[in-house]
């Protein structure tokens, strides 16, 4: 039987009829020379060179994952680099095209799905939306990136990178006012605010961060005076050129599948309300656990709480990471107490750390798989544990299961107002009042993630989509084999592959169901 899966894939006889046919990839030719060599060796070759391409493009990235031979470099944002990125995937999608598939494992095609699809998709998020031109994302734009770069300026080749870097991003965004692109006004005061807050702690720092600290003041000063007063005001990502195709680039990004914004805004007005009524059952008045961040408070609950978890999730998992689990509390530092430990389990164990700790310890995985995947996979994972955390019995007391419904309701309202603002233009406001209406979080909070989710188009979808699908899954799992369904098993089935698409997931729950159904 064949069919036609909601991700983009034809399914024929499961995961070893994958391949790619989404729309991205019909655009881009085959190479008229490619290397005659074994398809796995092949596809070997050409994980490597992508990945090993994809770090030398973004040096930043590469610094986060520890690759420390490019700490003196920075990305190149001139229109003469880009063009050359493009290019190189583009030839990377047309060799990924050109691999027969015939001698290829199950597991390879699932590397070569992937492959196809984030370069694809890398493509047309560029074709689509020119970020480029109005990126200003605090958080993983310029903005966010400004946080690594503390070290520039003590070198000579490092302080001449930041100086391109910064006149590159001010040239680039010049052009794109010239020819329609602008960041919303929101954006581009957080950028502004987060610049301001840097060049400060630089300039009070030691002299050698002196010229860091000019480099952000001339970025700063160049938002501040130039660029707010003629930034867009309306906040949709839509309002761009080709905005409307620009969104459903991002979505597809972001959640590896094509999927209509309506149903996904539904599924964000479902799961809230789900949340809500949550929250009212475990306070039905305010609480003071959720008034204000934990600051340092939350360390030794997150530790208390990632212990607990060390202790009690053999009985849900087949195998565990050999990695020792490492303790993040930054992260649970900056929200109210309440949510520290739903915190850490999402980003600890059994959450993302788990995960990923997973995959990376399978060397048969190409590096870009172990290092990184949809984020559909990975922030669904993440949001899944935190519910699988109270099923363990590791929630402390009452108050962190408050937080817990918190969480879960901040994930459906970030998918709510993304899909609101950038599918259905709701204004600010609007967007403010959906969350305050309806979470017990302070409202200052609450517009914060409002800005976030305008800055980062359909950066908030990929949670709540992801563990929906993990549930449902699980709930079928258990409904078709009853007795036999074993939940350590089921986790190390969605995990075995490390991250991958929503609809390779559910090829690989249906094999292990149709394998246990056969056992008997």
């Amino acid at each position: 039987m064949v069919r036609r899966d909601r991700g983009g894939l034809w399914i024929a006889g499961g995961i070893a009829g994958f391949f790619f046919c989404a729309p991205v990839a019909a655009q881009v030719g085959t190479p008229s020379e490619v290397p005659r060599i074994n398809p796995r060796q092949w596809l070997v070759s050409l994980s490597e060179r992508y990945w090993t391409g994809s770090l030398r493009a973004d040096p930043l990235r590469a610094r986060a994952l520890g690759v420390r031979d490019l700490d003196d470099r920075l990305p190149d944002p001139t229109p003469a680099a880009l063009r050359r990125e493009q290019a190189r995937l583009r030839a990377v999608l047309g060799e990924a095209e050109t691999i027969p598939l015939g001698r290829l494992g199950n597991g390879e095609r699932i590397s070569l799905a992937l492959l196809r699809e984030q370069v694809g998709t890398a493509l047309a998020v560029e074709a689509s939306c020119r970020p480029h031109l109005w990126g200003l994302d605090p958080e993983v734009g310029f903005g966010g990136q400004l946080l690594q770069l503390a070290d520039f300026g003590t070198t000579a080749a490092g302080l001449r990178a930041l100086n391109a870097y910064t006149e590159g991003e001010i040239a680039n965004l010049r052009s794109g006012l010239a020819t329609g692109y602008s960041a919303p006004k929101p954006a581009v005061e957080r950028a502004i605010a987060q610049l301001r807050t840097l060049k400060t702690i630089r300039s009070a720092g030691k002299p050698a961060n002196a010229p860091v600290a000019a480099a952000l003041g001339r970025f700063e000063t160049y938002l501040r005076r130039e660029y707010l007063p003629v930034a867009r005001s309306s906040i949709a990502v839509s309002a761009l050129p080709n905005g409307p195709a620009c969104y459903r680039a991002l979505l597809r990004r972001a959640t590896g599948q094509d999927t209509a914004v309506a149903d996904l805004h539904r599924l964000g007005q479902e799961e809230l309300s789900r949340a809500e009524k949550e929250i009212r059952s475990l306070a039905p008045e305010a609480s003071p656990a959720l008034a204000a961040p934990a600051g340092k408070s939350a360390e030794p609950v997150v530790r208390r709480a990632l212990e607990r978890a060390r202790l009690g999730l053999k009985g849900a998992f087949a195998v565990l990471p050999r990695a020792p689990l490492v303790a993040d509390v930054a992260g649970a530092a900056a929200w109210p107490p309440a949510m520290s430990e739903a915190i850490a389990f999402s980003a600890g164990w059994p959450g993302r750390r788990l995960a990923t700790a997973l995959a990376q310890e399978q060397p048969e995985l190409p590096a870009f798989r172990r290092q990184g995947g949809p984020r559909v996979f990975s922030e669904g994972w993440a949001l899944y544990a935190t519910r699988l955390a109270d099923e363990l019995g590791l929630y402390s007391d009452r108050t962190a299961r408050l937080g817990l419904a918190v969480a879960d309701g901040l994930a459906a309202g970030r998918l709510l107002v993304d899909t609101g603002i950038h599918g259905l233009n709701w204004g600010r406001a609007r967007a403010v009042d959906a969350l305050a209406d309806r979470l017990p979080l302070p409202r200052p909070r609450l517009e914060e993630e409002v800005d976030r989710v305008i800055a980062c188009p359909g950066c908030a979808v990929a949670a709540k989509l992801g563990e929906v699908e993990i549930r449902t899954l699980r709930e079928e799992a258990r409904r078709r084999l009853g007795k036999r369904f074993d939940l350590g098993e089921f986790h190390d089935q969605v995990l075995r592959n490390g991250p991958v698409t929503l609809a390779i997931l559910r090829v690989q729950i249906e094999e292990w169901i149709q394998r246990r159904l056969s056992a008997g």
